[in-house]
């Protein structure tokens, strides 16, 4: 599988790098350097993802993972303010802050409920074990 996220990151580049040179570059050899880096860099960092988001659900929940998405949403304005120092309207602030207060609240209900039927099922288990008790012979 993660053979498959590698070569498809490569392709991405090699797309990207032929469409640039048809975008009005003479040859290959006309692309700038600038492009290319940010180009293969951004291959490793899909790769990375795309292979997280892959192995992720052995460890979480397929619902947190699909959680996880879309803060995507939220690093790009935060990349793009520290990198080149747009700075993010307040809609996008106040989107940002939905979703992550979204993501908290929906985390805090997963910890709580999960709680209460530990809690429940603790009960459950000693109501059970104390019936057997009585029910066995002495």
């Amino acid at each position: 599988m993660l053979l498959s996220v590698v070569l498809g990151s490569a392709l991405v580049v090699l797309v990207s790098l032929a469409w640039q040179a048809a975008a009005g570059r003479a040859s290959m050899g006309a692309v700038s350097g600038r492009f290319v880096g940010l180009a293969f860099t951004n291959s490793i960092l899909l790769s990375i993802v795309n292979a997280a988001t892959v192995t992720a659900p052995r460890y979480a929940s397929s619902a947190e993972v699909g959680l996880v998405t879309p803060l995507e949403a939220i690093l790009g304005p935060i990349w793009v303010y520290i990198g080149i120092g747009e700075t993010p309207s307040k809609w996008t602030i106040m989107g940002g802050a939905l979703l992550v207060g979204s993501l908290i609240g929906h985390e805090v209900w997963g910890c709580r409920s999960e709680a209460h039927s530990s809690k429940q099922a603790a009960a459950a288990a000693a109501t059970a074990t104390t019936e057997q008790a009585k029910q066995a012979p002495n």
